[in-house]
């Protein structure tokens, strides 16, 4: 009786001394860590590193380019695309803006859109998150929102695959959230605990009934709390 006593007091000692989490937000409309990519005036596939919290979130530029530039809809495959960091946040320019996306890059589709091409950003966290919030910190015309979380196992792999391939490859929807340019943020309601968490103009793959191809947004802050230690995903609920 006195082992089992013993015990139970030394659980609850070491549960009582475990980090309590606090929500973190990151900035990205200033600051950061740029990450190179493949160079030129335009450089596709680099990134941007923040750090709050003693967490970092590195974020990255994808779209649904690659292959046939006539090809517009959700079995085209994902690639790298240009992430930008401007007052307003972090936008993507695609690699379609000679061949076929027209006036990609120019704005507003220097943001992320859904105009010919479904643009969007990965946010890949150092430690497991639960994502509470996103907020808008430059939008025109609308600014419906897409988010994904991975929910899978080891670490994904985006290039190549389609938008249509991702759930099957461990994505989950998280939801699709309307009119966040004029709300200026969504609180995201989720149990989901994940490294990795793709933000993309209103995709109707992923459900909804929002209009899509008139959405231009720039990504100015999430907001998250950390969940655990590890780098893995997977499913609190």
């Amino acid at each position: 009786m006195k082992r089992i006593t013993f015990t139970a007091l030394a659980t609850l000692a070491a549960l009582a001394i475990q980090p309590a989490f606090a929500a973190t937000t990151w900035d990205f409309t200033t600051g950061g860590t740029y990450i190179a990519g493949s160079g030129g005036s335009i450089d596709f596939g680099d990134s941007i590193k923040f750090s709050s919290g003693g967490v970092t979130v590195t974020a990255s530029a994808w779209s649904n380019t690659a292959g046939s530039a006539s090809v517009t809809d959700n079995t085209t495959a994902l690639q790298t695309a240009y992430l930008g960091q401007y007052s307003g946040g972090l936008g993507v320019t695609n690699q379609d803006g000679s061949t076929g996306d027209a006036n990609e890059g120019v704005s507003p589709e220097h943001a992320i859109d859904n105009d010919q091409r479904y643009d969007s950003v990965l946010l890949s966290f150092s430690q497991k998150t639960d994502l509470s919030s996103l907020s808008v910190g430059w939008w025109q015309t609308d600014a419906d929102v897409s988010l994904l979380a991975y929910t899978g196992t080891g670490t994904p792999v985006l290039a190549g695959q389609s938008y249509s391939q991702l759930i099957a490859d461990g994505w989950t929807v998280i939801g699709n959230y309307a009119d966040v340019g004029a709300a200026g943020s969504a609180a995201v309601s989720t149990s989901v605990s994940s490294s990795y968490w793709l933000v993309g103009a209103y995709n109707p793959l992923w459900g909804g009934s929002l209009s899509s191809g008139n959405d231009y947004f720039k990504i100015a802050t999430a907001t998250a709390t950390v969940t655990s230690s590890s780098s893995s995903s997977s499913s609190s609920g």
